[in-house]
């Protein structure tokens, strides 16, 4: 796992693409070209199902908030190291500095040092006892998150996916459905008082993640920045393309490990469609990896996500999604442990080889 950390993004890219061709039954280009996946299934005038690459293709490295989390910053004048109102005409005044500032805890709540003269000559790495930077979740959800510059789908396969839509749409498809890997719908961290929390449980690195997880949920940050929430405006454009191009879209996600239904919606509030996501075959759940009573995560989670309609938490199985032209039905399947849901699975695939054979 170190090694492939240590790999670049660009790298790691190009060895999963390699990892996914060798051992996934997918077909790879006559010419050996293990680069774009995403492909159009028409089935008949039922539906359109449009196959995406969320992963790697034209995808921006994810941010994260351990490392693009900005420190909470004041702004000096330095010929008189008087510290200036942070409003928008004196921030982009000439001249001014603006610098991340450390804060002492008290009992009263951190206090920020705001003494021009010393923060110029403290070293970061070697702050004073009870020192601490802290970060501005604030600036990261208003300027670093919302770039419009960064892509999940790349220019090239989001224009095809404009073109699928439209086309499917006019050839009279009733539904278009798209199959990714990501969530697409918006999931925000669940506010849930500390004191709830079993922190004695967790391990020092799991308790820090969580804490700080807590500290920015009231500012409706998402849960997992490596979804489509890790993208908004790209899901933005999206979102849009669904809405007015298409008729009746869908979509799939995976790679969660537990069940999820949205109602998609976009920045304005508008009914765009609806989103499945499927529960793990063999990873654990949220629910099975955290230990935070399971309803009081599933309730804080509904509470923070607007789009959220129903989850699932704990259990293994796979979901089914039946379509005629009149409707779409999603139904999950759940057993206990990993062996029955195989001997499930075999059945099931068992018997739809055996409907569609005969």
């Amino acid at each position: 796992q170190q090694r492939w950390r240590a790999l670049g993004f660009s790298q790691r890219i190009q060895a999963a693409r390699q990892a996914y061709h060798e051992w996934m039954p997918i077909r790879t280009s006559p010419a050996g070209d293990q680069g774009p996946i995403f492909r159009n299934f028409a089935i008949g005038n039922l539906a359109d199902l449009i196959m995406l690459d969320t992963r790697h293709h034209g995808r921006d490295q994810g941010l994260r908030y351990g490392s693009d989390m900005p420190l909470v910053s004041r702004t000096f004048d330095p010929a008189t190291g008087a510290m200036v109102e942070a409003t928008a005409e004196g921030v982009d005044a000439p001249g001014l500095m603006t610098i991340p500032v450390p804060f002492s805890m008290s009992a009263e709540g951190p206090i920020p040092i705001t003494d021009f003269a010393k923060l110029q000559i403290i070293d970061p790495r070697a702050l004073p006892e009870g020192w601490f930077y802290l970060p501005d979740a604030q600036a990261f959800m208003t300027k670093v998150l919302p770039d419009e510059s960064r892509q999940l789908l790349g220019q090239d396969q989001e224009q095809w996916l404009a073109e699928q839509l439209k086309r499917s749409s006019e050839r009279g498809a009733t539904w278009q459905i798209l199959g990714q890997q990501i969530l697409m719908g918006k999931l925000n961290i669940p506010n849930i008082p500390t004191e709830q929390i079993d922190f004695q449980a967790m391990s020092a690195e799991v308790a820090e993640i969580v804490r700080g997880m807590q500290a920015i949920a009231p500012y409706g940050a998402p849960l997992n920045l490596d979804a489509w929430d890790g993208y908004p405006a790209a899901r933005s454009r999206v979102l849009d393309a669904m809405r007015t191009l298409a008729s009746n879209p869908i979509s799939l996600a995976g790679d969660t490990h537990d069940s999820w239904t949205f109602n998609l919606a976009d920045t304005q509030g508008r009914a765009v469609g609806i989103e499945f996501g499927v529960p793990g075959i063999s990873s654990p759940g949220m629910g099975q990896e955290l230990p935070i009573d399971v309803k009081l995560m599933a309730d804080g989670l509904r509470a923070a996500s607007g789009e959220l309609v129903d989850l699932e938490l704990t259990l293994p199985g796979w979901g089914e999604l039946t379509l005629t032209p009149k409707q779409a039905t999603s139904q999950w399947h759940y057993v206990d442990t990993v062996l029955a849901l195989c001997r499930h699975i075999d059945k099931f695939l068992v018997s739809m080889l055996t409907k569609n054979l005969s």
